[in-house]
């Protein structure tokens, strides 16, 4: 079904008639050719189907030529001599998902979104001679959002200075022999196949048209594709295999690039908007699914929004108004579309009921169709998935909302009335108004109201104010933290999650259980708040390792490895003193590990240290910092 059409899933529908206009910001676009032979269809996951406009026939085959185009980065060496220095200023260029790249010793790999230019100049910067990739990796956080990691290899006989130049994708490499003529700077770079699969039906006289269902790779930039007569070429960031398979959707025979760089956008199947909630904002994102596809896909609007209200029917319907300018539809975190909407699609309005905190309804679904008719607009349920701020209602009566939020960091304020908070992913938070005194925290199990079956059953919070009519009972599914008007509580304790590893490693190292002590709220704060920035258990555990704290827990005026081992392991163990086969092997772990923090790290995180601090117990009702 095409975003032309109605489609509603709990609550929500989404009634727009883009138009795709395809760009170098949205992974390149047709340069040469006219459609030929054959017709496309929607695009589904990668994949279109195309079919021969010659009807019952067994035609040619349709197939595919791909270029393969230099894509190294460009390197201008100035020699070094009896006094200089050689150096290698290198211009870097974008690479596709899981292309290599190695220089200097150290082999970069793209991610699943390829690597702009400008990601992988910034991932070659300022690194020292003989620094391994996974030293470069943890030290930048390098990951697959930030355009991949360096995958193998150390620094060698080069180092790098700050990324710059033209589109920041500039880095000058400097030889660590001084004063002498090198042998140049290289680099060695795999090459992309973007041969899409090609799967015939042939046709016959038999009632029978042929077709070709393609699949197509990702491209690296300006690497080109012709298909059916037309040719495609990558823009300078290259393009997902979503994005190519978008471009070569809904094509016409006779169709010139002029023609097909701007053509109607829709997808193969129906679509439905997973509800949110929303702000006024100037860009608006949430959900988007297709029934039995496992693929996750998100929407960004960014427009100009304001606030409205509607009760033309006993469903009452908050909406944000205004008008859409652009919508990126995102397959897995990867720009599969980017709809130019021009002057922008001024009768848009999205919205969502929040009257009621039942599971959603036929009934309700029906209401908001009706609504949707009588207002001939697009009603959408809306997240800010920039890190959202969710206010609720203030009402004294009634004001029970419900909230879902998106891929980012969101803060939601019920306010009043009982609320259903479900934050989806990452660290989002639920505010209160009253001291953490006034509330109590316990388990709860409620009904996902994002199943329209209202069966399926999740397991949360229920925060319950003492106060009347200030904050309600709120339901949270989803949560990590909650803040008070005095302190905060961490939700997120599960072993992998930041605050369990936080109570986890502080746990092992602080004596008893001090770690829950009312005095350590505030460095549970700081170790919270390292894990929410990506270090990991091994990396805190170093650093604590390296600390003078060791003559203090161990009471020994000079400790050793030795020491530190006996202190942990009877820390963990509840005072029982370890065995000679455990000590042994802790005293062993800390004198060979190759990064300090490994042995420290595991004992934090073993079923004995669970135990020691009774994590399960405290994930029952939260853990206090500040």
């Amino acid at each position: 079904m095409p975003f032309s059409h109605q489609v509603f899933y709990n609550q929500t529908i989404f009634n727009l008639t883009p138009t795709k206009v395809l760009g170098n910001l949205n992974g390149g676009s047709f340069t040469s050719g006219v459609v030929a032979g054959w017709a496309s269809g929607p695009t589904s996951i990668a994949t279109v189907t195309f079919t021969s406009s010659s009807t019952n026939t067994n035609v040619t085959n349709l197939t595919a030529t791909v270029s393969s185009p230099t894509i190294a980065p460009t390197i201008v060496t100035t020699d070094g001599g009896a006094t200089l220095t050689e150096t290698a200023a290198t211009t870097f260029k974008a690479l596709a998902a899981g292309q290599t790249l190695t220089m200097a010793g150290l082999t970069f790999t793209a991610g699943t979104s390829g690597a702009t230019a400008a990601q992988v100049a910034t991932a070659f910067q300022s690194i020292a001679v003989n620094t391994t990739a996974a030293a470069v990796n943890a030290a930048k956080t390098l990951n697959d959002a930030a355009g991949g990691t360096f995958t193998s290899g150390t620094s060698a006989d080069w180092s790098s200075g700050a990324a710059g130049g033209a589109g920041g994708a500039v880095v000058t490499f400097t030889s660590s022999t001084a004063n002498s003529n090198v042998t140049n700077l290289t680099s060695s770079i795999s090459q992309v196949d973007a041969t899409p699969t090609i799967i015939t039906t042939d046709g016959s006289a038999q009632a029978s048209t042929e077709s070709a269902l393609v699949t197509f790779s990702a491209m690296s930039a300006g690497q080109t594709i012709s298909i059916g007569g037309l040719t495609y070429t990558a823009g300078t960031a290259g393009a997902t295999a979503n994005q190519v398979a978008s471009a070569f959707s809904n094509l016409t025979v006779g169709a010139t690039p002029s023609q097909a760089n701007n053509t109607p956008f829709t997808f193969a199947s129906a679509y439905v908007v997973t509800p949110g909630v929303f702000t006024t904002s100037t860009s608006l994102s949430g959900f988007i699914d297709k029934p039995g596809d496992t693929t996750s896909y998100t929407f960004l609007a960014t427009g100009t929004f304001t606030i409205a209200s509607n009760a033309a029917t006993n469903t009452t319907i908050a909406a944000v108004r205004g008008t859409i300018t652009t919508l990126k539809i995102f397959a897995d975190g990867a720009l599969a579309e980017q709809i130019n909407y021009g002057t922008g699609i001024s009768t848009s309005s999205f919205g969502v009921t929040n009257s009621s905190v039942t599971p959603i309804t036929t009934a309700i679904i029906n209401a908001q169709r009706a609504e949707a008719v009588l207002q001939q607009d697009s009603i959408f349920r809306l997240i800010n998935d920039g890190g959202g701020t969710f206010t609720g209602s203030t009402a004294t009566t009634g004001g029970a909302d419900q909230m879902l939020g998106g891929s980012s960091n969101d803060t939601f304020t019920g306010n009043t009335g009982n609320d259903y908070i479900n934050g989806s992913s990452g660290i989002d938070t639920s505010v209160y108004r009253g001291l953490r005194s006034n509330y109590t925290i316990t388990t709860t199990a409620t009904t996902d109201r994002t199943d329209p079956s209202g069966t399926s059953q999740l397991t949360g919070f229920l925060v319950s104010d003492g106060t009347s009519n200030r904050d309600g009972a709120d339901t949270l599914i989803n949560i990590e933290r909650l803040h008070f008007a005095d302190s905060k509580v961490a939700l997120d304790l599960g072993v992998t999650q930041s605050a369990g590893k936080a109570a986890l490693l502080l746990g092992a190292v602080l004596p008893g259980q001090l770690v829950y002590d009312s005095s350590k709220q505030a460095l549970l704060g700081v170790v919270i708040n390292l894990f929410d920035s990506n270090y990991s258990t091994r990396d805190l555990a170093g650093a604590l390792l390296r600390l003078p704290i060791w003559n203090i827990l161990t009471g020994v005026e000079n400790p050793t490895n030795d020491h530190i081992a006996n202190y942990l392991l009877t820390n963990v163990n509840n005072g029982v003193a370890p065995s000679i086969t455990s000590l042994t092997n802790g005293i062993n772990a800390l004198n060979t590990e190759r990064i300090q923090g490994e042995w420290l790290a595991s004992l934090a995180t073993s079923t004995a240290n669970q135990t020691h601090i009774n994590i399960v117990g405290v994930q029952l009702t939260g853990l206090s910092y500040i």
